[in-house]
């Protein structure tokens, strides 16, 4: 239940909101929880929970007694060599260790400040309470060892909403709907478990404001059932809801949100049973690379693909056509892929793009693969044509005037990810109160119409979106088939085990693109390209033949760009493919009449869910994503119920 009474918080609580009140949510909870643990239990807590029960000192020892002494097996307590089995996927460390560095920057010095908020966890007096003791596994303090504790458990348990923090007093958001999540910690429903299938979830959670909830408190209270809580001022309640009749004996299972493998295990430490969307494959047959293993498939799996590796590829590619692009030019291209909303604007270079099982080759990594492979006139061409329509949105166009579109938010270690509010449009800054707002800034989407009017530009782009995903595939230890017979042993277990279900869960979405890639090509061959979605099957299920995949893809692995080299070589003049091109133009949305058009896509685009931020559809009870430096805590979507997953 959040509470708006200040001066019923804790202390650290009511510290907290004035000496740091730019912490973020999580660190700011995970503070609070860790000062109520010390306080509580008299002696500081290592890294083994001891004495996390003996709570008596503060008013949420019961709730306290109920935490786990041993950790959760979220990353933060994983230790570099079990780390390792995790090179490769999304959730491989890059740069410091991030619990310890955050405490370090932001937590020790709240400590040592504090000592009477944080008693016995102070490295000095740590040291002159029990002389020769590290407190914590490596040799390091026992203040770390206690955060660490209290951030996995926050990090495994909380509940993520739009709304104030009840302990940092953020106010980052002015109005709900703009977005920003924050932590609560909700006793007893945080015991409930989470289900990716859909037909063994029975509960959802709901968030009831306090004009909705007065009428069950006044009724509780006149029957005599209310106690201290109907009393108790609170800005909203948290209910959990049987969807269906629960037999008795039947465990209550609700869903954290449609969160990856990758997901899951940084956060909550677990992965899915594997008996859930277990897949049988006829015969007996060792599953393929791409199945999920043979044996499980999470359907919201995701992998991601480096901007690195997407230019790398893409440069080699021209290198081997004498077609090397200038250092100015490559420049060129990364800054306007970001400003046009593919890349991500701050820092365009760690762009991550995210491919979904259910979207294995997304739009942005096509869009970006094509500009990449144009000639140097070509891109002046879209850039014209796009730029264009980009200012026209700045002179204050309609929306749906050319160029316009919606930019793209991209969050921490997530790539390319959900729609934000548009950016402000150049030179809107500095505008006087009066004038109209500025329109959305655009967003560059070319498809496949380029590929379908070039035969030969189709088949570069093909084979550099396969050499891509392949260099990908390779990153990750060990082969496909050696984590497959990992996961049918039965010496396989425990964090190992884990380890192995995320790759293959990457490795199958990555497989996956690869299809769809091989699929787009016979598409683009057989003319058929622009009647479906990208990466959408035939309904009779017929797709690309094995042979003409391995066809394609032994010709990717050889580097060749077909006729294109040939073309790009020969005495063509250098404007002739472009000039066909421009009958539609360069992919820049620049007709009058696409209104309806770029206001589709900017809704689909919604949909679009990064790695490590769950869906938003829980009306408002569930994990968004906010860009708070913590490096650890990462948000996701936990709450109301999702439909039933499409392989």
């Amino acid at each position: 239940m959040p509470r708006t009474s200040p001066d019923s918080f804790p202390p650290a609580v009511r510290h907290l909101r004035e000496a740091a009140p730019s912490l973020s949510p999580f660190l700011a909870t995970t503070l609070a929880l860790l000062s109520e643990v010390a306080r509580g239990s008299g002696q500081q807590v290592a890294s083994t929970g001891e004495g996390a029960g003996a709570a008596g000192g503060t008013q949420w020892g019961p709730y306290l007694a109920t935490l786990p002494d041993g950790c959760p097996d979220c990353l933060l307590n994983w230790t570099a060599e079990e780390k390792k089995e995790l090179e490769g996927t999304a959730l491989e460390e890059q740069g410091p260790e991030p619990a310890a560095d955050v405490f370090r920057r932001h937590a020790a010095p709240l400590l040592a400040e504090r000592p009477d908020l944080w008693p016995g966890l102070q490295p000095a007096q740590q040291r002159q309470e029990a002389p020769g003791s590290t407190g914590a596994e490596g040799g390091e303090d026992a203040g770390l060892a206690a955060f660490v504790r209290a951030a996995s458990l926050v990090q495994s348990r909380a509940f993520h909403l739009e709304a104030e923090n009840w302990v940092s007093g953020a106010k980052e958001i002015a109005q709900l709907s703009s977005g920003g999540t924050q932590v609560f910690l909700l006793p007893g429903i945080d015991m409930i478990n989470h289900s990716h299938n859909p037909d063994r979830r029975n509960a959802r959670l709901e968030r009831i404001n306090l004009a909705q909830a007065q009428p069950l408190l006044d009724e509780a209270a006149a029957a005599g059932e209310g106690g201290e809580a109907a009393t108790r001022p609170a800005e909203a309640y948290f209910v959990m809801r049987a969807d269906k009749p629960i037999p008795a004996g039947t465990e209550v299972l609700h869903t954290y949100g449609d969160l990856s493998d990758a997901q899951l295990l940084q956060t909550y430490g677990f992965l899915d049973s594997e008996d859930d969307f277990r897949q049988q494959h006829p015969g007996g047959e060792e599953a393929a690379a791409g199945s999920g293993g043979g044996c499980y498939r999470n359907p919201h799996n995701a992998a991601l693909v480096p901007w690195a590796a997407v230019e790398g590829v893409c440069s080699g590619l021209l290198r081997s056509m004498d077609q090397a692009p200038p250092a100015a030019v490559k420049k060129a291209k990364r800054e306007f892929l970001a400003s046009a909303g593919v890349l991500q604007p701050a820092a365009p270079a760690d762009t991550q793009f995210v491919l979904l099982a259910r979207e294995p080759l997304p739009g942005e990594l096509l869009t970006a693969v094509q500009v990449l492979l144009m000639t140097k006139e070509e891109f002046q061409e879209l850039r014209r044509e796009f730029g264009g329509g980009a200012a026209a949105a700045a002179g204050g166009q309609p929306a749906g005037s050319p160029g316009a579109g919606r930019a793209k938010k991209v969050s921490k270690g997530s790539g390319v990810a959900k729609d934000a509010e548009p950016a402000p449009a150049p030179g809107a800054a500095g505008s006087g109160s009066g004038a109209a707002p500025a329109a959305p800034a655009p967003k560059l989407a070319l498809g496949t119409s380029l590929l379908e009017e070039d035969e030969d530009f189709a088949e570069m782009v093909c084979i550099a979106c396969l050499q891509i995903l392949e260099s990908c595939l390779e990153r990750y230890p060990g082969s496909a088939k050696d984590d497959v017979r990992l996961l049918r042993s039965a010496e396989c277990t425990g964090r190992k085990r884990l380890a192995v279900r995320v790759r293959v869960g990457e490795r199958d979405v990555l497989h996956l693109a690869k299809k769809a890639v091989v699929e787009l090509m016979r598409k683009l061959r057989d003319g058929e390209a622009g009647d479906k979605d990208d990466g959408e099957g035939d309904e009779d299920g017929s797709s690309a033949s094995e042979d003409e995949e391995q066809g394609i893809e032994e010709k990717a692995q050889a580097g060749s760009a077909g006729k294109r080299g040939a073309a790009a070589s020969g005495a063509a003049p250098a404007g002739q493919r472009s000039a066909k091109r421009r009958r539609r133009g360069l992919g820049a949305q620049a007709s009058e009449g696409a209104e309806d058009e770029a206001g589709g896509d900017g809704g689909e685009e919604q949909d679009d869910d990064g790695l490590l931020m769950g869906s938003d559809d829980s009306q408002g009870v569930g994990y968004g994503a906010e860009d708070y430096d913590d490096g650890i805590g990462e948000a996701h979507d936990r709450g109301g119920a999702h439909p039933a997953p499409k392989d």
